[in-house]
């Protein structure tokens, strides 16, 4: 039930209505007398009040506030001096509530080809300017990876659970960003 009180121009009475019934007598009385609403000038200062107060945090929110950062790559990278290769695609992303994931596949060529997928899940402990400090939180091998963990720490340094982290990231200009870190090359991406 909702109390609510309705100002005509010539009567102000409460009424107990639930919010079908209280449409019903709005469009009614629309409909009869034109106008029904009659705002004083208490209820003007509070609309006022509540833009004004609203309407800044709004505007933030949707033109400043930091966006989900999506970067894609393709990484194919041959060793000097030995027969090792590997095929990659990266994925980073970074969300507005301080976590985002790396997503890791493809192949790796050493004396044999083993196949690579992994998600490694991560929260921002840290910003310092462009500088964030990560923690690994989680990581998912898929059951296609088949790397083994010694051949993956090879490549892609020690990463396991609670491993810290530096990801760099730097605003460009329209929205992009060139990001580098501790686990891989440089990336230019776009938020959306």
């Amino acid at each position: 039930m909702v109390i609510t009180f309705i100002t005509m121009t010539t009567m102000k009475v409460p009424i107990i209505l639930n919010m079908t019934s209280l449409q019903n007598v709005m469009i009614t009385l629309v409909l009869q007398r034109g106008l029904i609403f009659e705002v004083n000038m208490k209820a003007k200062l509070f609309l006022l009040v509540l833009l004004l107060v609203c309407l800044p945090i709004l505007s933030y929110y949707f033109l400043f506030y930091p966006k989900t950062i999506y970067c894609n790559a393709k990484i194919d990278s041959e060793f000097v001096n030995s027969a090792d290769s590997y095929q990659l695609d990266y994925r980073i992303v970074y969300k507005k509530n301080k976590t985002g994931y790396f997503r890791i596949t493809g192949y790796v060529h050493d004396e044999k080809k083993s196949a690579i997928y992994r998600v490694m899940n991560f929260k921002v402990l840290e910003k310092n300017n462009d500088l964030l400090t990560l923690k690994i939180t989680s990581i998912r091998k898929s059951p296609q990876d088949n790397i083994s963990d010694e051949l993956f720490n090879k490549y892609f340094k020690v990463v396991s659970d609670d491993t810290i982290m530096y990801l760099n990231i730097s605003s460009l200009k329209d929205g992009d960003y060139l990001i580098s870190g501790t686990l891989g090359p440089y990336f230019i991406c776009k938020s959306e």
